[in-house]
């Protein structure tokens, strides 16, 4: 499997304002602002970040790549069995607020003769910290279609620190009959996509 160097990171890297325009009698939404890079196993051509303005508490995120997929079959290579992309997200904020990751959501689609297996996995961790939850979703023949959702336990950065989420999805096709064949990927032929939303608040004083 290629992966990309850990130079992307400076090269890919990039800062997305959230500012949303409101009337004068309204409170300005907290400033987050972030610094995104592709990491392991990626699409070489990147990672596509739009980001929705505060509300509510809540902050959405929708990542897309190129088409991400895993197969297996007659004359497919064994490295295309299984594939990751890890993705760093660097949250900037003022310091009276704090942030935690919420929910998760990914969709995508499958084509899989009986008897072939595939598996999407999703793990989020702040890089020093716990190894983060891991969260997995079984696709069977005759699926064309599957969603992974994943909500809490929400729990708050401390007050005063900015870090690093990691965000890995895998992707895995397996059988124990070489003659079959099969596929799964991230998103449709054109594009993969997965939302995340953090939630935010203020600290206590």
């Amino acid at each position: 499997m290629k992966k990309t160097k850990m130079a992307a990171f400076v090269a890919l890297s990039t800062t997305l304002p959230l500012l949303t325009a409101l009337p004068a009698s309204a409170d300005p939404p907290p400033r987050f602002s972030f610094s995104m890079a592709a990491g392991w196993g990626c699409p070489n051509n990147g990672v596509g970040l739009a980001i929705s303005p505060p509300s509510q508490g809540e902050i959405k995120m929708m990542f897309s790549v190129a088409p991400f997929r895993a197969s297996v079959g007659k004359d497919v290579p064994a490295e295309e069995a299984r594939k990751n992309c890890t993705i760093y997200l660097i949250v900037h904020h003022a310091s009276e607020y704090t942030w935690g990751l919420k929910r998760i959501s990914a969709r995508g689609a499958a084509d899989l003769e009986p008897g072939v297996t595939g598996e999407v996995t999703h793990r989020h961790w702040y890089p020093g910290g716990p190894p983060g939850a891991e969260i997995s979703r079984t696709i069977n023949a005759p699926t064309r279609s599957w969603r992974l959702e994943y909500e809490g336990p929400l729990e708050f950065l401390p007050c005063g620190v900015e870090r690093t989420l990691s965000l890995k999805t895998g992707l895995q096709v397996t059988t124990t009959d070489t003659s079959k064949a099969g596929w799964i990927s991230l998103g449709d032929e054109f594009e993969s996509k997965t939302a995340y939303t953090l939630a935010y608040q203020t600290c206590k004083p």
